[in-house]
Formats: structure tokens, C-alpha cells, sequence
């Protein structure tokens, strides 16, 4: 099995913390993973969770899991013959130690090394859900931070893509974005009434270009989410241009390794182009996988050396 796995480094609003230190504080605190476990939805129905822990070469090896309480997983009833595959559910199952059982829905596996970070991430927990879950552990539940104090988990810029933006200069930027709808009822609750108004990225750069004619626009009686209209940034030069705008360039271009990675474009003056996920500091590992469970001790060992390397190698 084939893990991506990328490096964050932890920026601090004071001087002087330590996110290892923290977390293994918090966890002496808080040894049982119930205690640990936060709801996401207004429900209360689902949870992430710091979960598997261990110390690793002095580093701090962890996993957030998340789950939905009591939820039904979905099998394919395959019949000989059938038109069609049939669809049975199934609770999650009981069992005589009196132990509550519920389906994984996804893991998230991290390491920390005092404030570098390397994770292993997946579709329904990425890096800002684990940023999010860290903080409220922190601040929320055991009340570790003082009370303006922040940290984020910022990526830091591949030194080959850096390289290469230093020596050939960005001549082309670009930032795009889906435009999606919401629907929001208003309090008559009449359906002919249902407005879908514009969110996101896609809508925030068109709020900027229209003003205040945007509000007057942003309201679609259908929803937009299937009508494949992206909206983009372009930031460019059309001929040549000065020393001290070619180095703004190359900043946008290096700053937005921040930004999803599928919305970012940069073409060099040369005629190579970058896309977002080359950016970001990050490799390839190859793990083991029994019925598609990973290998943790093998996942921590692979995670551990490599984010050693970045430090090794000095990640700035």
C-alpha cells in the first residue's frame, strides 16, 4: 500500500511552546480514548479521536480516528443472475463483554517531533481537521493554551520546486477554484422560495471583483454544484517586468503551497509549470496492509526517519 506523507511545521502566536510536549501531557492527562474523543456535527453523532500513541526514537507517534456513533455499514448482496447488486446494512455488531463497537470511518497517523510534524492524511481527515482536533484538545479540553495564544501547521515549500522558482522565476500564477451553492430556506419555508447562494474560495474572488454588486448576483434558484464553472486568479506578466516585481512573483508563487493544492498553478518563465501538490514537502512510502489495515509499527518507523531527514536537512 502507497502512503503519501507530508511535513508541517507548528507556528506558534507566543515564543518558547512545544506541540510534542503538550500532547504528551495531554495524553497523561486524558489515558482513556473516550476522554479524548470530540464531536464534529451539531448531532453530536460524530467523533474524531486521538487514538494509537507510542514513542518512537523520541519522537511521538499518534492517530486521530474518526467515527460516526451507531452508524450502518452498506454491503453488496451479490446474487447469481441478478440485474443488479442488492444493498443490506448491517449495525455494528454487539458482543457479550459489554464493550460498545462502532464501524471506522477514517485515520489520520502523525508524528511530532517537538514542532515538526510528518502526517499521513486521508480524504475525510486531512491536516486542518487534525489542527482543528489539537487545538480543542489543547485549549478546549484540558486548557494547556492561554487564552490568545494559537498555533497552525504550516507546509513548507519542496526545496527542489523552490530551487527551481529561484532560478527560472514565476511568470504566470494561477489560483482557481469551484463555484458551489448552499441552500438556504427562508423562514416562510416555502419551497418555490429555497435561494442557493454561493460559498468558498470561488465565491470569496468573485465578492472581490464585483464589490457590492456581488450580493445582488449571489442568488441562484438552482444549485450550481454540477455546473462545472471554476473561478480563477491570474497573476502574470505580459512582457517582461522589473527585479522587484519578478521577486513578488516568485513570494506568490512559493506562499501558495498553502493553498489546495489542486487549485494552484505556477508556469516558470522557462516553460515549466508547477502544479500545487509539487509545492508542498512531501514523498511516497510503501507500507504493508493485512485486509487493508495498515502496519502500524512499520508506519511509525517510515514516518519517524523521514521527518528526521526533513530536520537533518534543516526545513525552514
Amino acid at each position: 500500500m502507497q502512503k503519501s506523507i507530508t511535513y508541517k511545521q507548528v507556528r506558534w502566536t507566543s515564543e518558547g511552546r512545544d506541540l510534542q510536549s503538550l500532547l504528551q501531557r495531554a495524553i497523561r492527562k486524558l489515558p482513556a480514548a473516550l476522554d479524548r474523543h470530540r464531536p464534529v456535527d451539531e448531532q453530536e453523532s460524530a467523533f474524531h479521536a486521538l487514538n494509537h500513541h507510542r514513542s518512537q526514537d523520541g519522537a511521538l507517534f499518534s492517530e486521530v480516528v474518526q467515527y460516526t456513533q451507531g452508524q450502518h455499514q452498506q454491503m453488496l448482496v451479490k446474487a447469481p443472475n441478478a440485474p443488479e447488486y442488492g444493498l443490506e446494512e448491517y449495525p455494528p455488531p454487539e458482543n457479550s463483554d459489554g464493550h460498545e463497537r462502532e464501524f471506522l470511518g477514517s485515520q489520520l497517523f502523525f508524528v511530532v517531533d517537538h514542532n515538526h510534524v510528518a502526517l499521513v492524511q486521508s480524504q475525510a481527515l486531512s491536516s486542518r481537521h487534525l489542527e482543528r482536533y489539537l487545538r480543542w484538545l489543547l485549549a478546549e479540553r484540558l486548557d494547556l493554551l492561554e487564552q490568545e495564544e494559537r498555533f497552525f501547521l504550516a507546509d513548507q515549500v519542496a526545496p527542489k520546486e523552490k530551487e527551481r522558482i529561484t532560478r527560472s522565476h514565476a511568470k504566470k500564477i494561477r489560483l482557481g477554484a469551484d463555484l458551489v451553492t448552499r441552500a438556504e430556506l427562508p423562514q416562510s419555508e416555502a419551497r418555490e422560495l429555497v435561494q442557493h447562494i454561493p460559498y468558498g474560495r470561488g465565491a470569496e474572488l468573485l465578492r472581490a471583483a464585483f464589490g457590492d454588486r456581488w450580493k445582488a448576483m449571489a442568488h441562484f434558484s438552482d444549485a450550481l454544484d454540477e455546473a462545472n464553472i471554476e473561478v480563477a486568479l491570474e497573476i502574470r506578466y505580459k512582457y517582461r517586468t522589473t527585479p522587484n516585481a519578478q521577486e513578488f512573483l516568485d513570494q506568490v508563487a512559493i506562499s501558495l503551497r498553502h493553498a489546495e493544492p489542486e487549485d494552484v498553478e505556477v508556469e516558470l518563465s522557462d516553460g515549466g509549470k508547477i502544479k500545487g501538490n509539487d509545492l508542498r514537502l512531501s514523498a511516497k512510502l510503501r507500507v504493508e496492509a493485512n485486509n487493508g489495515r495498515v502496519d502500524r509499527q512499520q508506519l511509525c518507523e517510515q514516518m519517524t526517519d523521514w521527518l528526521r531527514q526533513q530536520i537533518d536537512r534543516g526545513v525552514r
